[in-house]
């Protein structure tokens, strides 16, 4: 039967998996429109598990479609808590194919000095050196001074101390941060927090990266100095979130959580196996594949 998607004519039928069976091994299992089966090419056993992959391996573990096609359209659902996630194409056996996966990795921690209005969220640099200056009280802020070049801090303005950038001789005063009334000054300890998508070719058991995998950072908090204005664990690191892969013969794209990108590709396109799989994260290595969806184009 052929299914046409609204919006886009183009889709000849759709393959659809949510995993809602509970199996302790994909291979051989019937997708439940009975488009396809699942078979299990290489790697550690997958299995499903309140409506989601099981399975924490970090091995390259791949699961392809018994009827293969060269041209599609992969959307997989995922936790937000997952790493090494990856959609399999262009696959001739355990070592020829294409991926892309999708990975998580951690800065070394740093420090950084801030500040925040008292009891609330918001957050922005305070100082161009990360370090904050004990100017903890609500004082007018004319009366506080720093020692930075043995010199005093010389005047304020509607309650934020005048910058002066010159600092050559014990006669000049420079102020080196600043300090509003009504806020605080807070050291918090933060590391960035990398979610990578990458384009993977294995052929003849060599892997390389096709292109440039594209990363979304930001910080996350670890640990502060007033942990009633802002939270010590920082943010969840991602959200529940899709990764969708097109292949033609030519041409491989996806589109991630905050991420994007595409390759001008022909390597291995006279092969067709389609499928899941694993690959490596640095955290959260458990996969987090709740449902697929295989636009056959």
């Amino acid at each position: 039967m052929i299914q046409v998607l609204a919006g886009a004519a183009s889709v000849r039928k759709r393959i659809e998996d949510a995993f809602s069976y509970s199996v302790a091994d994909l291979d051989e299992q019937s997708t439940p429109d009975n488009m396809s089966k699942w078979d299990k090419l290489t790697g550690t056993s997958f299995g499903t598990s309140g409506g989601k992959v099981s399975t924490s391996t970090t091995a390259n573990s791949i699961y392809i479609l018994k009827n293969g096609y060269k041209s599609v359209r992969v959307t997989a659902a995922l936790d937000a808590l997952s790493g090494g996630d990856a959609i399999y194409f262009r696959v001739k056996d355990a070592n020829n194919w294409i991926r892309v996966r999708e990975y998580s990795t951690y800065s070394s921690n740093y420090s950084q000095c801030t500040y925040t209005s008292m009891g609330g969220y918001t957050v922005g640099d305070a100082s161009d050196d990360g370090s904050c200056y004990g100017t903890f009280s609500s004082a007018n802020p004319s009366f506080e001074y720093q020692t930075v070049c043995g010199q005093q801090i010389i005047g304020y303005a509607n309650f934020v101390w005048n910058y002066r950038p010159e600092c050559y001789s014990t006669t000049v005063w420079k102020l080196i941060s600043y300090y509003n009334y009504g806020y605080n000054e807070v050291n918090l300890t933060k590391r960035d927090w990398q979610y990578s998508v990458a384009i993977e070719k294995m052929e003849n058991g060599t892997l390389t990266t096709l292109g440039t995998p594209q990363t979304y950072s930001r910080p996350q908090i670890t640990a502060s100095t007033w942990t009633n204005a802002i939270p010590t664990t920082g943010d969840q690191p991602n959200a529940a979130h899709t990764l969708t892969v097109e292949v033609t013969p030519t041409l491989i794209s996806y589109t991630g959580y905050n991420v994007s990108g595409s390759v001008s590709n022909t390597d291995l396109a006279d092969f067709a196996g389609v499928g899941i799989g694993r690959g490596s994260s640095s955290i959260y290595t458990a996969s987090g594949l709740n449902s697929i969806a295989i636009d056959i184009l």
